[in-house]
């Protein structure tokens, strides 16, 4: 039975997968059930680990399209000499 130890254990590869570029920024993740194959998790315990990461905005979910790797943050600093438009590109 899974519990809630496997769902961590899911998140904590899942956001390694993130973090060390494995899967890249902007990059669609693998189908839930190739996800599930990978971790040796049922999809349930799946989906609630990718319902986590979603709500930290590691991850989104586009309908019918799948989940994919969160871009970076833009972060703009009214106070720096650079204007928006230049801070953007």
């Amino acid at each position: 039975m899974e519990n809630s130890s496997t769902v961590e254990l899911a998140k904590a590869r899942l956001n390694d997968w993130l973090s060390l570029g494995a899967i890249a920024p902007g990059d669609k993740l693998p189908s839930e059930r190739e996800l599930g194959e990978l971790l040796n998790i049922k999809r349930m315990t799946l989906r609630q680990a990718l319902l986590f990461l979603e709500s930290e905005s590691r991850i989104f979910r586009k309908d019918r399209r799948g989940w994919f790797a969160a871009l970076p943050r833009f972060n703009y600093n009214p106070n720096s000499s650079t204007s928006f438009k230049q801070a953007a590109i």
